[in-house]
């Protein structure tokens, strides 16, 4: 197993567009393509997410997004398609800023594989008081090694499914891609600051 690292937004460009709350289209369920449940069967066909009037307008392969949604260029999502060999849902949407719908095709994508990789021994973290088998937050993360399947290279924690570790690999290829809109964050870094 190569190292593993967080996906996270880039939040050091202020000039990025961010989503910050989900379309009412979803009805609260956006929490399900946030934890890898499968959602083909109820993601609705026409979606418009807004872009936050508070933050920039340039839109990156991964849009930053506050409800852990994975907001993805076309380019992005057919890379993660090809490398990842993954399980994925996608579903096309569409983005407005400003009363606009813009031009740039995005897809929503549902990570569907989920591993456990907690050394829940070593770890110090929050529980969830809303789902007790999941943990809330991390004041310490240690992965164990032997509960990652070798062939994964992208997948949500079990431990905590809104969090996705990607192997170096892929890091690598979406890095030589020339992707924008996230940054990879190594897991043992994991914490308080990544909330």
């Amino acid at each position: 197993m190569g190292s593993l690292f967080a996906w996270s937004e880039d939040d050091s460009d202020a000039s990025l567009a961010w989503i910050t709350k989900p379309p009412k289209a979803l009805d609260r369920q956006d929490w399900k393509v946030a934890t890898g449940y499968p959602s083909t069967s109820w993601f609705p066909a026409d979606v418009t997410f807004d872009l936050a009037r508070d933050k920039g307008d340039k839109l990156a392969d991964a849009i930053p997004t506050a409800i852990y949604l994975l907001v993805l260029s076309e380019k992005l999502a057919g890379l993660l398609a090809r490398e990842s060999a993954a399980r994925w849902e996608t579903f096309p949407i569409k983005l407005k800023h400003n009363k606009k719908v813009l031009e740039p095709r995005y897809v929503v994508a549902n990570l569907l594989d989920v591993s456990p990789c907690v050394d829940l021994e070593k770890s110090a973290f929050e529980r969830s008081q809303v789902i007790p088998a999941e943990i809330d937050f991390f004041d310490r993360l240690v992965i164990d090694p032997s509960k990652v399947p070798a062939d994964r290279k992208i997948f949500r924690m079990k431990e905590q499914p809104r969090t996705i570790l990607v192997r170096d690999d892929l890091v690598a290829a979406i890095r030589a891609a020339g992707c924008t809109g996230l940054s990879f964050v190594p897991a043992e870094q994991i914490g308080p600051g990544f909330r």
